[in-house]
């Protein structure tokens, strides 16, 4: 008797996971559909998968509505900073043979940064009380002092882009989650170190 409880109580716990990924999953979505609006999206969706993953996220609109408002401009003008910095890398790809090889060459680096930078971004804005500008450059400091975990969580998180692209369900319901996941277990420790260091 004991057994199939236990079993029933891994399997309320699987599903009440998987519900609460598929719910904050739903509102990132909701909540980006005015573009300008993911980094918010984006620092909502890191804090409510921070208490996830730590056992305190209890009711996830209202927690996913708390960190969407605060540090509201902050998050948005900072993302909003690095897609201009993505598009004007695209633009000068889309334009390499009439910049040059080498001046072609050097876009690789800049999308690095652009990518480190992104990555710690959410955690960055989400642990710390700083201005846009300042948030961009710790996030950017940050991120190369932990570049070779960077690298690998975004080969991670390409791989399950691919495999989702043939399980849609997975894209729709599941894809940002993980993703958030994946940068909590590999960026978040960083922040953590840092903020133990200078306190």
């Amino acid at each position: 008797m004991e057994a199939k409880y236990n079993r029933n109580n891994i399997f309320m716990t699987v599903m009440t996971l998987v519900y609460q990924l598929m719910l904050l999953n739903i509102l990132f979505l909701v909540f980006s559909m005015p573009i300008v609006t993911i980094g918010a999206s984006s620092r909502a969706l890191a804090g409510c998968i921070r208490d996830l993953l730590r056992g305190e996220l209890s009711h996830e609109f209202k927690s996913f509505l708390y960190y969407f408002k605060g540090k509201f401009k902050t998050s948005t003008l900072s993302f909003l900073l690095l897609l201009l910095g993505y598009c004007i890398v695209v633009i000068n790809l889309t334009n390499v043979q009439s910049l040059g090889y080498l001046l072609g060459m050097i876009q690789l680096p800049v999308i690095i940064q652009l990518l480190v930078s992104h990555m710690m971004l959410s955690y960055v804005v989400l642990e710390w009380d700083l201005k846009t500008l300042k948030s961009l450059k710790l996030a950017w400091i940050l991120g190369n002092r932990n570049i070779i975990k960077i690298i690998g969580a975004t080969g991670l998180m390409y791989v399950i882009l691919k495999l989702s692209l043939n399980i849609p369900v997975i894209l729709i319901f599941f894809y940002m989650p993980i993703t958030s996941i994946i940068q909590y277990y590999f960026c978040y420790p960083t922040i953590l170190k840092v903020k133990g260091d200078n306190s």
